[in-house]
């Protein structure tokens, strides 16, 4: 499941704004929420994936900076509470833009006829420039209304921090729970599934 904790980072930093009383009791939320899994007496949090993104409006090298360091940011802040658990942000995943097609899909699925308008206008431009720099600069310089709408609406969504937490729950099968599984499931006839269950758990910090 997902579950989404509303923070902010300092603008164009890599910190949280902890004068923000809510992004400091939304960061105390999600610690508390992986407590429980770290706390589980049938299992165990095997590890945690930190993931960043960027919106992006703004000059790619900084974007690529602004996502790298947020989820350094995180993840040090987990490590600080889950000294024993395996936690990383990796190289070749966190340097995440999200890219202003996505923006424009996001705009169409929304209600509001402009934000399906402006979507359309992101497009145009999207394909006609190529490459980050020259897409962020014609859209920046569409008009202010239209601009301003995608900012005020849009990006700030796309700007996330993900935190993948692995659980390990070990659970002893009964009898009919392992009947059914045998009749079921190829894989755990032949052997081939562990005897426990292993899922994903998702954050978002805002």
């Amino acid at each position: 499941g997902a579950v989404k904790y509303p923070g902010q980072f300092e603008l164009g930093e890599e910190t949280l704004n902890l004068r923000d009383s809510s992004t400091v009791s939304e960061r105390d939320n999600m610690v508390q929420w992986l407590e429980q899994y770290y706390n589980l007496t049938e299992g165990e949090l095997s590890n945690i994936e930190v993931l960043g993104y960027s919106s992006p409006e703004g000059s790619e090298a900084t974007n690529r900076r602004l996502s790298r360091g947020r989820s350094k940011t995180i993840e040090q802040l987990l490590k600080r509470h889950f000294p024993d658990v395996s936690i990383s942000s990796p190289l070749d995943k966190h340097d995440n833009i999200v890219p202003w097609t996505t923006v424009a899909d996001s705009m169409s699925m929304m209600t509001d006829t402009l934000a399906r308008a402006y979507a359309n206008e992101i497009r145009r431009i999207v394909a006609d420039k190529s490459g980050f720099d020259a897409q962020n600069r014609a859209i920046s310089s569409l008009r202010p209304d239209i601009y301003e709408y995608v900012k005020k609406y849009v990006l700030d969504k796309v700007r996330i921090v993900r935190v993948k937490a692995s659980i390990i729950t070990k659970k002893i099968l009964s009898r009919e729970d392992v009947i059914a599984r045998y009749e079921s499931d190829v894989k755990f006839r032949e052997g081939k599934i562990l005897p426990y269950q292993y899922y994903y758990i998702i954050c978002y910090l805002l």
